[in-house]
């Protein structure tokens, strides 16, 4: 039914806080800062826990907020504002965890090979990581492709990444 009123799933393109060959960017990474500021004080964050959440965001609002969201509840129940990297941390973990349930096993070496090649393939499963944010799209000079970072961390990434680069040996 839905597809029927919205044919179209579109990608939209992520703030890039690494480019391409993994080196930070520095002018996303401050983007995403001035968004935060719009939004909320920067004080409410200890430096090094709102770089933790850009980092682990992927350059995706969305997660950002969340992340955010998941830390001041956590800080609001300890009443401990600022929100410290600890807090930070215990945010990433969750996000990690909600995206990890949600993917098929079947699916990590396919991200491993994303991340590797920096490119998804235009097929059913790749489209749906995109769709889902397991797979997160970026533009400028070219358009290029990732894994979101909090998958990254997940053991079932680590493996298939371990057998990903075997393969290209």
């Amino acid at each position: 039914m839905l597809g029927a009123n919205f044919p179209d799933g579109d990608i939209l393109p992520m703030i890039k806080i690494n480019k391409k060959d993994n080196f930070p960017d520095r002018e996303g990474r401050e983007s995403l800062k001035e968004i935060v500021e719009k939004r909320v004080s920067l004080d409410l964050f200890e430096p090094d826990a709102l770089d933790e959440l850009i980092e682990n965001c992927g350059g995706c609002i969305k997660d950002l907020l969340r992340l955010i969201r998941y830390c001041c509840v956590v800080a609001d129940e300890k009443e401990m504002p600022p929100i410290t990297e600890k807090v930070a941390e215990s945010a990433v973990r969750k996000m990690m965890n909600e995206m990890d349930r949600r993917l098929p096993q079947d699916y990590y070496p396919k991200l491993a090979r994303v991340h590797h090649e920096k490119s998804a393939p235009n097929d059913p499963d790749h489209q749906l990581m995109l769709l889902n944010l397991s797979i997160l799209e970026y533009n400028g000079e070219q358009r290029w492709q990732d894994v979101h970072p909090v998958l990254k961390m997940t053991s079932s990434f680590k493996e298939a990444w371990k057998n990903e680069t075997r393969l290209q040996e």
